[in-house]
């Protein structure tokens, strides 16, 4: 939950805040109940559990890619400031 959950509406998801306890919340999808507990996430389209820090690694991951080709872009724009002749 930790205010990050998508409160849009939606007539398949229903979360049961009233019945939190330290096991988790449950959660109902298309009629189907289940507990996510701390430091879970329930992804519902696939009705699995994942560790949240999974999914904050796995979006890390994938937007590392980005990082590292604008750091290869940045050198190579100084290489060829390094490279050009110089104007007269």
């Amino acid at each position: 939950m930790n205010d990050k959950y998508n409160k849009s509406p939606s007539k398949h998801i229903s979360v049961d805040s009233s019945h939190a306890s330290s096991n988790g919340v449950p959660i109902t999808v298309n009629g189907k109940t289940k507990i996510v507990p701390v430091g879970s996430t329930l992804l519902t389209r696939k009705n699995k559990l994942i560790d949240s820090y999974k999914l904050k690694a796995q979006a890390r991951k994938q937007a590392m890619p980005k990082t590292e080709q604008k750091a290869v872009s940045k050198r190579l724009e100084e290489v060829q400031i390094l490279n050009a002749k110089p104007q007269q």
